[in-house]
């Protein structure tokens, strides 16, 4: 078995000259929240400097009350800091608003911060949100939304073998309420296996951090001798020559930059569900939408509307991007989803920042 990781930029390599770099990106460990902040800074055609950072517990604190501050920052694991200041911020995650918000105040306000996802803090506090359906962050002047995450440009082999001839299953795992225990597993690694077979094809299947170790040996169990499966955290075949060499996927919906990663490559997507087992304290959390108050708080970051995963499956279904796998499915094509579309929306609202920034 080998690995199917996405792969993370080595420590110079996307830097180029750090004095000149006045596009800064932050990353952390969220293989999927770097490749959408990656995948813009790329896309905007200018030098940037790739900043990792590692925090500490403070990091579960309210963004409001960390405010523009380095006390959730792990400073001794993660890269300087240090002037000169940066004209953009490109960050994704609750946890690097306090160190974009701090790089800003040391610019004197300068700096402009887009973001990606949900920060969970004050929309005000960013010049562009770019985000996506499970979030609902609501309609702003500065908020962007789009229908999948921004995935970076790859090569693609010429779709020369029938749709689905090679197949490939991207597993996602246990995610909130939605689960994915060992019986979901193998009922799934079964169910997909069938679809190639017509075609006299096989199936690759790719996992993920969060697939966990029962899931995973319960998809090598359940997989025919022919078929493949690339375990995450093993050495081997790469995440992007697995969707370069895919004639079609299946993803678990629980993962939604995997969606987008497969969406971009046009080819014949079916979308898996997972079980829904909400505990007590999920159950609360959605049942406290209704109370009155609840959207304002949401506003502040002070509470977080619970992630509706399906919503961005639902949303690329009804597009007729995507269908649901069940056990009538087959590999019909789908509708393309225009991925390059979208981030070059975002590439022109982000230059327009920075070349408002150039004329004041």
């Amino acid at each position: 078995m080998s690995v199917a990781k996405k792969p993370s930029p080595g420590k110079d390599d996307t830097a180029r000259d750090p004095a000149s770099a006045r596009v800064w990106v932050l990353i952390g460990d969220k293989a999927g929240d770097n490749a959408q902040v990656l995948a813009l800074a790329a896309a905007l055609g200018r030098p940037y400097r790739v900043v990792r950072l590692t925090y500490n517990r403070a990091y579960r604190l309210w963004n409001v009350a960390l405010g523009a501050r380095l006390v959730s920052l792990d400073c001794e694991r993660s890269d300087a800091l240090e002037p000169p200041w940066p004209d953009l911020v490109i960050a994704v995650g609750r946890r690097a608003v306090p160190v974009a918000r701090w790089i800003k105040a040391r610019s004197g306000g300068r700096t402009r911060l887009v973001h990606l996802g949900r920060p969970r803090a004050p929309y005000r506090w960013f010049d562009l949100i770019v985000t996506t359906p499970q979030y609902a962050v609501p309609a702003r002047a500065n908020v962007m939304h789009l229908p999948l995450p921004l995935v970076a440009e790859r090569a693609r082999h010429p779709a020369t073998r029938p749709p689905g001839q090679h197949l490939v299953l991207l597993v996602g795992g246990d995610s909130g309420p939605w689960r994915l225990d060992a019986d979901r597993a193998r009922a799934l690694a079964r169910q997909a296996a069938q679809l190639p077979r017509a075609a006299g094809g096989r199936l690759t299947v790719a996992t993920s951090r969060r697939t966990g170790a029962a899931a995973t040996e319960a998809l090598a169990t359940a997989l025919p001798p022919e078929d493949t499966l690339h375990a995450y955290g093993e050495p081997g075949v790469d995440y992007d020559t697995i969707l370069a060499t895919a004639d079609g996927f299946v993803v678990t919906a629980d993962s939604v930059s995997m969606m987008a990663d497969a969406a971009a490559t046009s080819r014949p997507l079916l979308l898996a569900r997972l079980d829904h087992h909400p505990d007590p304290w999920q159950r609360l959390a959605a049942a406290t939408r209704i109370l009155p108050g609840y959207a304002c708080a949401a506003d502040l970051g002070l509470v977080a509307r619970p992630r509706d995963l399906m919503a961005v499956a639902d949303a690329l279904v009804a597009a007729g991007h995507a269908r649901w796998l069940d056990d009538n499915s087959d590999l019909a094509p789908v509708l393309p989803y225009d991925g390059a579309a979208a981030r070059a929306r975002v590439v022109a609202r982000v230059r327009a920042l920075l070349d408002g920034m150039e004329r004041s």
